[in-house]
């Protein structure tokens, strides 16, 4: 396992980071602490959580499965979005009320004393960027969390932040989660150079594009509840051909297509959610595949540069975010 510093951070992290997104859901506590230990044991040091992700559970499994090993672990999780965890009118959001209390429940989850770095989970209507700031720039101060980055931000407003943490000198995002992958590749357009510019960490998540990269999948084979069948259809060709790539050099699709995603010099991590154990040793082996240039480059033209839905690099409600502009740049 390669380590990378983390941004402009001397923070360590295994360039391999565990999502756990299943927890909770398609894996059970006692499976999760066996990927968790298996992980562990590979060398993987980094996981990535959210209050949001199965009311919480996937928080309390990550808990359970590290006790007596805090230290052999960086810790990210994410709050501040309308998908928070908690029925209640201020428990979702980014207000300082609710970024303060979503720190200590996850800290209650995880069962730990710190958060080693936290992020703002997703833009939305009628967030304070500089009340949110000055939130984390408070939880950091009383040692709370360590570092703080976002998720799913579009450019301006990942712009927009560093530019007010600067001018109100409060603490700066020091990483971006976004989706990054082979079919959906927005964030090469203007995230990546920003990133790239300011000494950001990238954390890409959906490396398979939810399973569609995954080889698994055919036209003839969808099974009727995998919800991403039409992107299967629609993109049958580009898949076909980086089967047999990766089969012509003796690994698979889903290799091929975390090694294209590792091999952006922007990227600092992908993350990679597994349901089994069993499943984690072939996913690291994709992270000892170094690819050309122009291997990089031949895979990128199976999928042509057609726009899709995620082609800004964030979810497709936030494909405009003109909603969030007087808001945010009233600050």
């Amino acid at each position: 396992m390669r380590y990378v510093n983390f941004g402009k951070s001397a923070l360590k992290v295994s360039e391999f980071c565990l999502g756990t997104m299943s927890f909770g859901a398609g894996t059970d506590a006692a499976e999760a602490d066996r990927i968790v230990k298996c992980a562990l044991d590979m060398g993987v040091n980094f996981f990535d959580t959210a209050n949001a992700y199965h009311d919480g559970a996937s928080e309390e499994y990550l808990g359970r499965a590290i006790a007596g090993l805090r230290d052999q672990v960086i810790i990210a999780t994410k709050a501040g979005s309308l998908l928070d965890a908690g029925e209640g009118i201020n428990d979702q959001g980014s207000s300082r009320y609710h970024i303060v209390g979503a720190v200590e429940t996850s800290l209650r989850r995880l069962n730990t004393d710190r958060i080693d770095i936290y992020l703002v989970h997703m833009p939305h209507p009628g967030m304070n960027l500089e009340e949110t700031l000055r939130a984390l720039d408070d939880l950091m101060r009383q040692g709370k969390i360590l570092y703080a980055g976002c998720s799913n931000f579009p450019a301006w407003l990942l712009c927009k932040s560093l530019w007010v943490s600067d001018v109100r000198k409060l603490t700066s995002f020091i990483c971006l989660q976004s989706v990054y992958n082979l079919i959906e590749r927005g964030v090469e357009v203007e995230i990546l150079p920003l990133c790239h510019a300011e000494g950001l960490a990238v954390m890409s998540y959906r490396p398979m594009c939810a399973g569609v990269l995954s080889g698994r999948y055919s036209p003839g084979n969808i099974p009727e509840d995998y919800p991403n069948g039409a992107w299967v259809e629609r993109f049958a060709g580009g898949i076909e051909r980086l089967r047999q790539f990766a089969q012509n050099r003796g690994k698979t699709a889903a290799q091929a297509a975390l090694a294209w995603v590792r091999s952006h010099p922007v990227v600092t991590c992908p993350i990679v959610g597994v349901e089994r154990a069993d499943e984690l040793a072939g996913a690291i082996e994709a992270f000892d595949w170094h690819l050309t240039a122009a291997e990089r480059e031949e895979l990128a033209g199976y999928f042509g540069a057609e726009m899709t839905e995620h082609q800004i690099g964030v979810h497709a409600a936030w494909r405009t975010s003109y909603e969030l502009i007087p808001r945010c740049f009233g600050t």
